[in-house]
């Protein structure tokens, strides 16, 4: 690709105005050559296909995918797909048992009524290259637990969220959860 200039060179103009209609003109063509190299050079870079059609591992000859049904973007490292933006998603509220689906990113539970709550995680395969936190968000003495529907959580069955503002943020290897970070 031409290298663009740094700084803009405006000629003296001795003719009159047909000279800078002319230098105009120049300019707008250079300005469009430039811009169709420009989206050239991302259409090389970026697939943008279904979820369906993403391939497990990267081509040679590709450097984004771009999932034009879900809106996920993910960047090729190393022979692997990396998703863009691991905390993309909806932020909800449980004050009773609930299921996390695949398009929440934080889930904040709240057991102030008089029993304990279960936020149950789907499969760890639905959370891969993804980070998803619980958070306890109420004062009382009850438990917010959180409880994989398959494997493991840091290898133990739950964990339990006790007091409030504590938090598990984890992500998945595709069969069991593990925790990045709590509070």
């Amino acid at each position: 690709m031409p290298n663009v200039p740094s700084h803009l060179d405006i000629p003296r103009f001795a003719h009159g105005w047909q000279n800078i209609e002319d230098w105009i003109d120049t300019f707008h063509k250079t300005l469009q050559r430039q811009w169709t190299m420009l989206i050239q050079a991302y259409n090389a870079l970026v697939k943008i296909d279904t979820a369906a059609n993403m391939p497990s591992v990267p081509y040679l000859d590709e450097i984004i995918f771009y999932e034009q049904d879900t809106g996920r973007s993910y960047v090729a490292v190393s022979g692997n797909w990396q998703h863009l933006a691991p905390w993309s998603g909806r932020t909800v509220s449980a004050n009773a048992g609930y299921t996390m689906q695949g398009n929440d990113a934080v889930v904040l539970g709240s057991a102030s009524s008089s029993t304990s709550i279960t936020i149950t995680i789907l499969n760890g395969a639905s959370y891969t290259s993804r980070i998803r936190c619980i958070k306890k968000v109420d004062s009382s003495v009850q438990s917010v637990f959180v409880l994989p529907s398959s494997g493991t959580i840091d290898g133990a069955a739950s964990r339990n969220l006790s007091s409030q503002y504590q938090a598990v943020i984890f992500t998945s290897d595709g069969t069991d959860l593990h925790v990045v970070s709590t509070s």
